[in-house]
């Protein structure tokens, strides 16, 4: 029925229809979840992919030192062997959805500071990543010690004649330093508008019933 001062429009059924708009709201919701989820995989991937080949964001990390190249294990590339630890978080807050990409909740990328518990790394894997990205200054302990922890090791050091030189000090030298190489920042600066974008598209995508 409608008069002159406006209109008034009767909706049967009016519990059927709130429970369809209940349905379509838990809908966009599980839809924007997936989304989030979907981006922070590949944003996970990603980055492990990019720190196995020596650097993140675009920008190589600090090269290894020459002893660290030399020895039998062959290896060339700093921090790949990190690239494992890398996980991603995702989940709903009640101010919105956040995700996370890193180490834990202090090395992160993200929307807000997200972590899942049922996700955490071991402190030790924790604590690698802080030290790697920040850089650190090793005292050397006493040089008998620290050839029988370092240099010792190699029992074949005579096949690797090269080494020699790297496992007995100067008296001069006092510390070793490791160079901060950051994994985080540069990572984020140079994805964070892709993941934006991807975020919005998956969740559109997803409406439209396209697998993503």
């Amino acid at each position: 029925m409608s008069g002159p001062s406006g209109a008034r429009m009767v909706v049967r059924n009016m519990n059927n229809f709130r429970q369809e708009l209940k349905s379509y709201d838990e809908n966009r919701r599980k839809t924007g979840e997936i989304a989030v989820r979907v981006e922070a995989f590949r944003l996970s991937k990603l980055l492990k992919k990019q720190m196995r080949g020596g650097g993140a964001g675009g920008k190589q990390f600090a090269p290894l030192r020459t002893v660290s190249k030399a020895v039998p294990s062959g290896r060339r590339k700093p921090l790949a062997a990190l690239a494992i630890a890398v996980r991603y978080w995702a989940e709903t807050l009640s101010d919105g959805r956040v995700f996370s990409v890193g180490f834990n909740k202090n090395k992160v990328i993200s929307f807000r500071g997200t972590n899942d518990p049922n996700h955490n790394l071991s402190s030790s894997w924790v604590r690698i990543a802080e030290v790697m990205q920040e850089g650190v200054e090793h005292p050397v302990m006493d040089r008998g010690l620290w050839f029988a922890r370092r240099g010792g090791r190699y029992e074949k050091i005579g096949k690797y004649p090269r080494l020699r030189k790297y496992f007995f000090l100067r008296k001069s030298t006092t510390f070793f330093r490791t160079p901060a190489r950051p994994i985080i920042d540069p990572f984020w600066q140079q994805n964070k508008m892709d993941a934006e974008r991807n975020i919005i598209s998956n969740y559109n995508r997803k409406m439209r019933g396209e697998k993503i």
